[in-house]
């Protein structure tokens, strides 16, 4: 596909219709769970409640925005701060600039996240929406990014990746 033809296929894209039709008929609490998760922040500073900065990246990721950078630059429009505000039912004049979200995202308890995504995997499951992709009609087949959860010292085999790491002497760990 070329540059062209992408042009096109986007612009016949209604991305925002899409995702609040998604979230509206499968995930009806998606919303209030995003505003649910544990602020860290000081609250005397806090300007933009966690639902809106969940949905400003979710955004940006529906929108194939690759750097945090972009999603302030591209996001930043009348237009989608008016559209993040319906959906999250407030009033914006501005949406989060990259560092806040940076900022909520690098202190966010992963554990909280994982019940969201259990919350609209089982969403799925039970609505149906994953059975034509289920392995000899039995199983399915949900692939999740795990990549930086968890980590060993062991490598279990030889598709692991590995990182390397030394200490100041030069010394693999």
């Amino acid at each position: 596909m070329n540059r062209k033809e992408r042009r096109e296929r986007k612009s016949e894209l209604n991305i925002l219709k899409d995702l609040v039709t998604i979230i509206n008929q499968y995930f009806p609490k998606l919303i209030k769970q995003f505003n649910g998760l544990t602020d860290t922040r000081n609250q005397s500073y806090v300007k933009y409640q966690m639902k809106v900065i969940f949905m400003v990246r979710l955004m940006g990721l529906m929108c194939e925005i690759k750097s945090m950078q972009g999603l302030t630059r591209e996001l930043n429009t009348k237009e989608t701060i008016k559209n993040i505000a319906q959906i999250c039912g407030l009033k914006l004049e501005e949406i989060p600039h990259c560092d806040t979200i940076n900022d909520v995202f690098e202190n966010i308890k992963i554990e909280e996240l994982e019940e969201i995504r259990k919350y609209m995997i089982n969403k799925m499951i039970r609505n149906k929406m994953l059975d034509r992709y289920k392995i000899r009609d039995k199983y399915y087949h949900i692939i999740v990014d795990g990549t930086g959860l968890a980590t060993s010292r062991k490598k279990y085999n030889k598709n692991c990746l590995v990182k390397n790491k030394a200490d100041k002497n030069g010394k693999e760990y």
